[in-house]
C-alpha cells in the first residue's frame, strides 16, 4: 500500500488525471485501524490531488497539516507541508 501511495503522489506531481483514476481504485481498498498512517496519508493526497486540479481547498490541506502537529506528529506534518508547497509551485 505505501508503494502505491508513493506512485500516487509522484503522479499527482506529473499526471494528474491518472492521479485522480488511482485514487479511485485506492478509495474502494479497506485500510485496518493498525494502518492510520496510510489512511491519513490516502485523505492527505485526495485532498492535495484536488488542490492541483481545482485550486480550491487550501484550507482544507493546512487544517490538515495543522491536526497532525496537534496530535503530535510534527514529521508527518513537515512531509506534508513541503508535498504541498511543491504543488502549489506547478
Amino acid at each position: 500500500m505505501l508503494s502505491t501511495l508513493n506512485s500516487l503522489t509522484s503522479l499527482i506531481i506529473s499526471n494528474p488525471s491518472l492521479a485522480q483514476k488511482l485514487l479511485e481504485k485506492i478509495n474502494k481498498l479497506p485500510i485496518p485501524i493498525q494502518c492510520s498512517y496510510m489512511k491519513i496519508r490516502r485523505n492527505f493526497l485526495d485532498k492535495l490531488l484536488h488542490y492541483r486540479l481545482n485550486k480550491d481547498n487550501e484550507n482544507e490541506i493546512l487544517n490538515i497539516i495543522s491536526s497532525l502537529k496537534t496530535l503530535g506528529l510534527p514529521q508527518i506534518a513537515h512531509n506534508f507541508s513541503t508535498l504541498f508547497t511543491r504543488i502549489k509551485d506547478l
